[in-house]
């Protein structure tokens, strides 16, 4: 499967790399195809993903335990990491304003990155834990 990333102007498409497009066509020659067009997002990538719940994660877990904090499982690690860093106000008409955790599911790259960032920091500074580097085991 292809993916081509382009931007629209006016009523005319421009692709990004239209070598790759080319090559592209040449793979579905002759064969019926789907497309479909949708605003691109940067979101995170697999490997983040990965590296958050395979590595951040567990490391919380680990932290805590070594400082005597007993936690049940790594989902309530990451509700903890959401609550002490992703909290944002909603306010609810004739009810008021009330402090809920974002979700990081809808994090773009960069916002992401960040997020492990910060909780690497607090892990660090905080517990004297090392969070392991993605390439690295715990």
């Amino acid at each position: 499967m292809s993916k081509l990333l382009g931007k629209v102007e006016g009523e005319v498409l421009h692709l990004d790399r239209a070598w790759e497009t080319l090559s592209a066509l040449k793979e579905f020659d002759g064969k019926r195809i789907e497309i479909t067009i949708k605003e691109w997002k940067n979101t995170r990538r697999n490997r983040a993903n990965r590296y958050y719940w395979g590595v951040v994660i567990p490391s919380v877990f680990k932290a805590f335990a070594e400082n005597g904090i007993k936690l049940v499982n790594n989902d309530q690690a990451h509700e903890m990491m959401r609550i002490k860093f992703l909290m944002s106000d909603v306010n609810i008409k004739g009810q008021g304003t009330f402090r809920v955790p974002q979700s990081t599911t809808t994090m773009k790259v960069d916002e992401f990155a960040n997020y492990i960032f910060v909780i690497i920091e607090y892990l660090r500074d905080y517990y004297k834990f090392i969070v392991p580097e993605p390439s690295e085991k715990i």
